[in-house]
């Protein structure tokens, strides 16, 4: 014998009966018929279909799913720079001239990034009129002309130029005023940066 399974789940259901004692049999008739027409007989369920597990669930009239909110990540795009020594985003573009290695020497891998950056503000204000540069066009100019002595990054220019203000002998100064802010060289900087050149090509 075949066995089956019945599964009935009512939700929500009231009943509320008014009357008097006569009325309970007419009652009682009319309860079960209106439960008789929430269900079929086992025998028809078996009959109408070869596939029956469970009877569908009575559902409230109104069923609300509930769904956490996708959270969109946000992608950072870093600042764009390219070879040529351009900035894509803060339009800054690198100081060209035509370097001479026998009067300044040439920045080697060992410098640090801070005398890198003196070093370049020195040939710059030398050999051109800009007397004052951000540290991101200190970066771009060195990097596009001295690739070969190791690149140097804006967030260590700043850096090291930023130590350079407060410790004496002071090296550099600041001009706040400029957006980005301006560096340049001091008296004593500009010493400093003679006597590494004259280092460099051998003079000391």
């Amino acid at each position: 014998m075949s066995k089956f399974k019945i599964k009935m789940k009512l939700t929500g259901f009231e009943l509320e009966i008014e009357g008097s004692q006569d009325n309970v049999p007419e009652i009682s008739q009319a309860i079960g018929r209106q439960l008789a027409g929430l269900m079929q007989t086992p025998d028809a369920l078996l009959n109408s279909a070869a596939d029956v597990r469970t009877l569908p669930a009575v559902l409230p009239a109104e069923e609300v799913r509930l769904e956490a909110p996708t959270r969109r990540r946000q992608n950072r795009k870093r600042k764009p720079t390219n070879g040529n020594g351009l900035d894509d985003e803060a339009s800054e573009v690198a100081v060209d001239w035509r370097h001479e290695p026998s009067k300044y020497g040439t920045p080697s891998q060992n410098w640090t990034t801070g005398m890198k950056a003196l070093w370049l503000l020195y040939v710059v204000g030398q050999e051109t009129s800009t007397k004052e540069l951000s540290g991101r066009r200190i970066a771009l100019s060195f990097n596009r002309h001295f690739r070969q002595a190791k690149e140097i990054t804006v967030a260590n220019v700043n850096r090291d130029l930023g130590r350079a203000k407060v410790k004496a002998p002071v090296l550099v100064g600041e001009d706040a005023t400029k957006s980005p802010s301006a560096w340049y060289l001091t008296e004593e900087g500009i010493k400093a940066v003679q006597s590494q050149i004259a280092t460099a090509l051998g003079r000391a």
